[in-house]
């Protein structure tokens, strides 16, 4: 138990690292993550070392120097992880890359006419979803995940959509879909993606 607690404290202590250098609009040097963060120097060097291992930083160069050995500055690196959003239209399906900025990498519309939700459309977004990830050659090591974003009202927890006029569903369950997906999945609505969205940007 207690090697658990130790194990916490130190991952919540390496976000706090990373989450200072992903929030900064400027790169940042050991020296500065230190007094930002009120850590000492060598708590900074070990979680420093960790997240450059993980890929999450990286160096971008020295900064300027008054004198002495100037100190390097980090930054977190967009493309060390990367996300796809799909949008479900009644006739389409709308694939979106994304990485850790919430930059758009790449996107991609596919028509269809398959009935939303039965088996076959189901196989069909698969391989799409495969697909997209193969075009844009994406290590599918780092893909945190699959945001599936469409018009209704969603019960998430159950994986159903209760209702959703424009799609003309109701009491449609899309567990079958979701566990077709062998990544982590999350399904919205289009409004609350919406907002999300605006408050990344």
């Amino acid at each position: 138990m207690g090697s658990d607690i130790i194990s916490e404290r130190r991952r919540h202590t390496r976000n706090k690292v990373y989450r200072a250098l992903y929030d900064s609009p400027v790169p940042l040097s050991k020296q500065a993550l230190s007094l930002k963060l009120e850590m000492s120097l060598p708590t900074i060097y070990q979680n420093v070392t960790e997240l450059m291992e993980m890929g999450l930083i990286e160096y971008t160069g020295a900064q300027n120097s008054s004198g002495g050995r100037p100190a390097m500055q980090m930054r977190a690196v967009a493309k060390a992880r990367f996300a796809i959003g799909v949008f479900i239209s009644v006739d389409s399906l709308y694939f979106a890359l994304t990485d850790l900025m919430c930059g758009v990498l790449a996107h991609k519309e596919v028509r269809h006419r398959l009935p939303l939700f039965e088996s076959s459309y189901n196989r069909f977004f698969s391989s799409q979803l495969e697909s997209f990830i193969d075009e844009n050659e994406i290590d599918r090591g780092k893909l945190l995940g699959v945001g599936i974003c469409l018009s209704g009202i969603i019960q998430p927890e159950e994986l159903l959509v209760f209702y959703a006029p424009p799609l003309n569903l109701r009491n449609v369950s899309i567990k079958p879909l979701v566990e077709s997906i062998p990544y982590p999945v999350h399904v919205e609505n289009d409004a609350n993606s919406g907002g999300f969205a605006e408050w990344f940007n």
